[in-house]
C-alpha cells in the first residue's frame, strides 16, 4: 500500500511537471522538428514544410501563430490536463495536447507524432533586461 501511494504521488508530480505555469509558456515558440518515425528523405520534406511555423503566447492571454503559411491570432488558455486551447478570431477552438515540456522545448502531440517547438530566449531576456534597466534609468532621473 505504501508503495502504491508513493507511486501515485510520483506520477502526480511527473504529470504536473509537464504542464508548467502560464508564465513558462509566454514567448515565441518556433518549430524545430516533427517527432515521428519517417525515412530521412520524408522527414526532411516534413521539416521543410513546417520550417516557418511558430506560435507566440502573450502575457495578456492572446496568441499569434503561423501554421502552413497562414497567420492567425486569438486567445489561449492553459488547461489542467496538460493541454492548451487556442481560439482564433472567428471563434474556432483547438485543443493542443502537450506531451513534453521543460520550459525551453515543448512537444505538441498530434496523435501520430509531435511538433517539437523551441522557445526563443532573446525577446524574453531583452524584456527582462529592459524592464530592469528602465527602472534604473527612472531612478537616475529622480536625482
Amino acid at each position: 500500500m505504501k508503495t502504491l501511494l508513493s507511486l501515485t504521488l510520483l506520477l502526480t508530480f511527473a504529470v504536473s511537471a509537464v504542464a508548467g505555469d502560464i508564465k513558462d509558456y509566454v514567448g515565441k515558440w518556433n518549430y524545430t522538428e516533427f517527432d515521428v518515425n519517417l525515412r530521412p528523405e520524408k522527414k526532411a520534406k516534413v521539416d521543410q514544410f513546417f520550417q516557418d511555423m511558430y506560435i507566440e503566447f502573450k502575457k495578456d492571454m492572446t496568441y499569434s501563430a503561423k501554421i502552413m503559411g497562414t497567420v492567425e491570432s486569438g486567445t489561449w488558455e492553459l488547461n489542467d490536463d496538460n493541454s492548451i486551447t487556442i481560439t482564433n478570431g472567428r471563434g474556432d477552438s483547438k485543443k493542443m495536447q502537450i506531451s513534453g515540456f521543460n520550459g525551453e522545448t515543448m512537444t505538441i502531440d498530434m496523435g501520430y507524432g509531435g511538433f517539437i517547438m523551441k522557445k526563443e530566449k532573446e525577446d524574453e531576456e531583452e524584456a527582462e533586461e529592459t524592464g530592469h534597466d528602465h527602472g534604473s534609468h527612472d531612478h537616475d532621473h529622480d536625482h
